[in-house]
């Protein structure tokens, strides 16, 4: 996955901080567009720097498209997956209904947990490929 992003501060020689402007599910860069009422937010990130950019440099940053699939599938699959999956198994053996949902409702709340600590841990690896645009400083 390459996005645009902008250099704010050096880290050290070999790695940078940067921010990267979020971009809607719909493709539509969501700074410019207010069709679906929401402000755009940005994101900082860490980025490896092997191009040398400097703060205000406009850069291409690239991260694995399988690790960002796997951050998103914990966040939003896990939870969901855990909720049927436990509701089912509690009904299967012999469980009654309302205790199945409330078990179900744990069983979400564990995904919840689950996908809450794997992010915090789950650091994306970004690095710095291209300077778009260089910085008069």
């Amino acid at each position: 996955m390459t996005q645009s992003a902008q250099v704010i501060a050096l880290i050290d020689e070999n790695r940078a901080k940067v921010r990267v402007e979020r971009m809607s599910a719909c493709g539509h860069d969501c700074s410019t567009c207010e069709g679906c009422g929401l402000q755009s937010a940005s994101i900082e990130a860490v980025a490896n720097n092997p191009v040398g950019a400097k703060v205000g440099d406009t850069v291409l940053v690239e991260s694995s498209s399988k690790e960002v699939l796997r951050l998103a599938s914990l966040t939003y699959l896990l939870p969901v997956v855990l909720f049927f999956v436990l509701f089912f198994v509690l009904r299967a053996l012999g469980v009654s209904e309302s205790a199945s949902a409330i078990g179900a409702i744990l069983g979400f709340g564990c995904g919840l947990f689950g996908a809450v600590f794997g992010n915090r841990k789950g650091q994306i690896d970004t690095t710095i490929v291209g300077i778009v645009e260089q910085s008069e400083c």
